[in-house]
């Protein structure tokens, strides 16, 4: 074998290689993809990591643009280029077609489903997300020990004057808007709320007997999550 050989076929071998990392990129990435977005993983960096994710719908956004553009370029190779590989070639093209589609129907049936599972409603891995910051941030058995020494007095005042500097550490911890009632025995009760809009959320704590109501899921008023005894997520 001549130099000149040599160097050709050098060139082929890495060309060839570059070509088998691009299929390991258009098939990882996407399913990494799936994990973000379907099944919940990016809803679960939010709520984890909330209020320093604000602007994470770009992120879905750019999951979005890249996943369109994945069956673009698929059908691109399969359809325009099919004579040129070989039968190995095709289908890994099929599958690096076939898998941004699975995220496509993944994504939809998550808004039809009829009961609840570990990915239904959408809401609910931002939900888990949420509920394990408010249990590292804050010290929730010391917010309900608060709660107990409150009387009616303090509860007419702070149903009215909730102001973060009067409030004990574990609860300014926790942030949002508070609000404090009581439950359907009188106990006092406190809520703090996020969101806006179409978007909110927020967590309930009170005594340990506290009534929890179900998720509405019909009129879509709420979905709540138990965490424990008077602890709650809810989101609406």
């Amino acid at each position: 074998m001549d130099k000149k050989e040599s160097i050709r076929l050098d060139g082929e071998t890495k060309q060839s290689r570059n070509r088998n990392c691009w299929d390991v990129f258009f098939i990882v990435v996407p399913l990494v993809c799936i994990i973000l977005v379907p099944l919940g993983g990016l809803g679960y960096i939010r709520g984890r990591f909330f209020p320093f994710f604000r602007s994470a719908f770009l992120l879905y956004f750019a999951v979005g643009s890249f996943i369109i553009y994945c069956i673009i370029h698929g059908f691109t190779r399969l359809v325009m280029h099919l004579k040129n590989h070989t039968g190995e070639k095709r289908f890994l093209i099929a599958i690096e077609v076939v898998i941004p589609f699975v995220f496509i129907l993944s994504c939809i049936s998550l808004f039809f489903m009829p009961f609840e599972t570990f990915f239904y409603p959408a809401c609910k891995p931002f939900i888990y997300g949420f509920r394990d910051r408010v249990k590292s941030k804050s010290d929730i058995s010391a917010i309900r020990d608060w709660l107990k020494i409150l009387d009616k007095e303090d509860l007419a005042y702070y149903s009215q004057h909730s102001h973060y500097g009067e409030l004990p550490e574990s609860v300014k911890a926790i942030g949002g808007f508070i609000g404090i009632s009581t439950d359907q025995n009188g106990n006092p009760i406190i809520r703090h709320t996020f969101g806006g809009g179409l978007d909110n959320w927020g967590v309930e704590i009170g005594a340990e007997d506290m009534e929890i109501p179900p998720s509405d899921y019909v009129s879509k008023a709420g979905y709540r999550m138990y965490v424990e005894p008077g602890f709650n997520i809810i989101a609406w």
